[in-house]
């Protein structure tokens, strides 16, 4: 939807929503529509796996205390102090909003908040941390995981940018991530994984397909052919996921972004996802290919009241929606963006296919 004049505002104050939105070269506002805003780097996780993953334990008394960390670029030609943040953890299935919040991270629709005393010099950003917040398992199953954090900034003095809660009318509550400065958003995942472990749980439902009577069949998990999984699609999901940008010439145009490639040890580019288009950012500024792994990891169902196996047969009452998980574990001498890609199926007793899904994994460390 195009900007609204009231709401456009390329403002002293900045959250970049690509690594060459800075304070010397800040795109003006409104950014053309089909901007991936959605990536911010500037806005970071402290505390989970990993900058863009939170990790919630299978015992919540050891889920870790997460923290929010907002880079704030100061555009103009003198210094800045009193920065606030305000920052919500959200649903975006339901709009990107204070109301779409998660209760973990913002109770009441209450924003997380930061502040810097500064100053902050011009040309210069700085890192305003808010907290904490500890996810939960069903943060970790809602959307499969896939949540998104939106930071607000302004001065504390009113001269620039405002608390959403007094942006004015129609915009009240409200973000205009194209249209704004102030304005941020990173895509991130939350998942469920103890401490110590090797792999990751998938937590998904199962449930009777049939409009009437019970379900009789099987389930089943296998492994598939990465290059048979690299469909449409599955481009649609690697351009979703956090961390993962697309280049259309591939490692060969990272050069000129100043960014660095960290190579796999002992991966040829030659089974690189689509010849290295697909990167993973690993660290600040460095990226490495995705590539289809060459370890076979463990991988099973978890279905509460079968058993656990690649294979389970279920029987489901007419309406019955039961908990599923998938485990998966992992080899020791996995790296950074190797790709996995499971097919998940449920047949009935005549070998029907009646439902299932492909789970993809990108091992980010």
């Amino acid at each position: 939807m195009p900007c609204q004049p009231a709401e456009i505002n390329t403002g002293q104050l900045l959250i970049g929503f690509n690594g060459t939105d800075t304070a010397s070269m800040t795109t003006p506002r409104p950014l053309p529509d089909g901007t991936p805003y959605w990536g911010s780097p500037n806005i970071r996780l402290q505390g989970g796996i990993n900058d863009g993953k939170a990790r919630v334990d299978p015992n919540p008394a050891l889920t870790p205390n997460h923290f929010i960390e907002v880079r704030v670029a100061n555009r103009s030609n003198q210094a800045v102090q009193d920065v606030k943040i305000e920052v919500w953890v959200c649903d975006f299935t339901m709009g990107v909003t204070p109301s779409s919040s998660l209760a973990s991270a913002n109770p009441g629709g209450l924003p997380l908040e930061g502040f810097a005393a500064g100053p902050i010099n011009p040309g210069n950003s700085f890192p305003i941390t808010c907290g904490p917040w500890k996810p939960t398992a069903g943060d970790a199953a809602l959307n499969g995981g896939h949540v998104c954090i939106a930071a607000n900034c302004y001065l504390n003095d009113g001269s620039d940018g405002s608390p959403l809660s007094l942006r004015p009318a129609p915009f009240t509550n409200t973000f205009s991530f194209l249209c704004d400065t102030h304005h941020g958003q990173r895509n991130i995942a939350v998942v469920v994984q103890s401490a110590n472990q090797g792999g990751m749980g998938f937590r998904m439902k199962l449930a009777n397909p049939l409009p009437q009577g019970d379900f009789r069949g099987v389930i089943e998990i296998r492994r598939t052919l990465s290059k048979t999984a690299f469909v449409k699609a599955t481009r649609a999901q690697f351009r979703s996921m956090p961390d993962i940008t697309y280049r259309r010439a591939g490692v060969h145009d990272l050069a000129a972004t100043g960014a660095s490639l960290v190579m796999p040890k002992d991966i040829a580019l030659a089974r690189a996802v689509d010849h290295g288009r697909y990167l993973l950012q690993v660290d600040e500024n460095k990226f490495t290919p995705l590539f289809f792994s060459r370890f076979r990891p463990d991988f099973a169902f978890e279905a509460e009241g079968v058993g656990a196996g690649q294979n389970l047969q279920v029987k489901l009452k007419e309406g019955q929606v039961n908990p599923l998980a998938v485990q998966l574990k992992f080899d020791a001498g996995e790296q950074p963006g190797a790709v996995h890609a499971f097919d998940l199926v449920q047949r009935d007793e005549a070998g029907t296919v009646v439902g299932g899904a492909r789970l993809l994994v990108v091992l980010t460390a």
